[in-house]
């Protein structure tokens, strides 16, 4: 066999263990982490930002958003979405609004029993609402209520222990809490149910899922090395051609 030839077989050799790269793949680039990204706080009521940040994040159970009032993708099942949006826009902006529409008072008598607070917007104001009528006509009040007071209501309402919480999802948690940015977990590793307000050594972390890193590492590995199959499969093949052709040329 001409050595080109044999410098071909190799290369085709090398060619196919490159190609079936995921039977070894994921030995070599270690355990793969999930593409999700999560990240700690610890969460302070008097402070804005976290106060903000509360009601956002964590608090949609407690505080409804004026503005998801009505839309499609709210988890309530509204009766009049649009007639009950516009009710208590009027009473944003009276302070009071009242409705003799039936469909839009128990519209309003289900969120008042559901919500304690209602964000006006992003950030604040912030009202505790009354829903007082009768047969005939429905009214909602809004008074404002201090924003310190509505994100302790959150933390109080929804915040958990981390006692509570798995032995696996405990040992996550602490991997989010000691990580310097965010953490990624491992696949397989037990990830609490996000965002979640989680109280650890007295202090109340919110827990939530911040980044997300397109593509996996062990699927990046494999295509780059199918490249190399690919590019080893070419020269393996020509130098065996090439290697053939002088074989048959000396022998001549």
């Amino acid at each position: 066999m001409h050595r080109l030839s044999k410098l071909g077989v190799a290369l085709l050799l090398v060619a196919a263990v490159l190609a079936a790269n995921p039977l070894y793949v994921g030995a070599l680039t270690g355990p793969e982490r999930v593409p999700t990204g999560y990240e700690a706080t610890a969460m302070n009521a008097t402070n804005p930002t976290d106060r903000t940040l509360l009601v956002n994040a964590y608090g949609r159970d407690v505080v409804l958003d004026a503005d998801a009032v009505g839309h499609a993708y709210t988890d309530y099942d509204y009766r009049a979405p649009a007639a009950t949006h516009d009710a208590i826009q009027r009473a944003l902006r009276d302070g009071t609004a009242t409705t003799t529409n039936a469909s839009v008072a128990m519209d309003l008598r289900a969120l008042d029993a559901r919500y304690a607070y209602l964000e006006g917007a992003e950030g604040g104001p912030y009202y505790a609402m009354t829903v007082t009528g009768n047969e005939s006509a429905t009214t909602l009040r809004l008074d404002e209520r201090n924003g310190t007071r509505v994100a302790r209501a959150v933390l109080d309402n929804e915040t958990v222990a981390w006692s509570s919480l798995s032995a696996a999802q405990r040992a996550t948690v602490d991997e989010i809490l000691a990580s310097d940015g965010y953490y990624r977990p491992y696949r397989g590793e037990a990830v609490p149910e996000t965002p979640l307000l989680v109280e650890r050594n007295d202090t109340v972390y919110g827990v939530r899922a911040t980044v997300s890193v397109d593509g996996s590492p062990v699927f990046g590995t494999s295509v780059a090395l199918w490249g190399c199959a690919a590019l080893a499969l070419l020269l393996g093949s020509g130098l065996g051609v090439g290697g053939w052709y002088l074989e048959r040329r000396e022998q001549e």
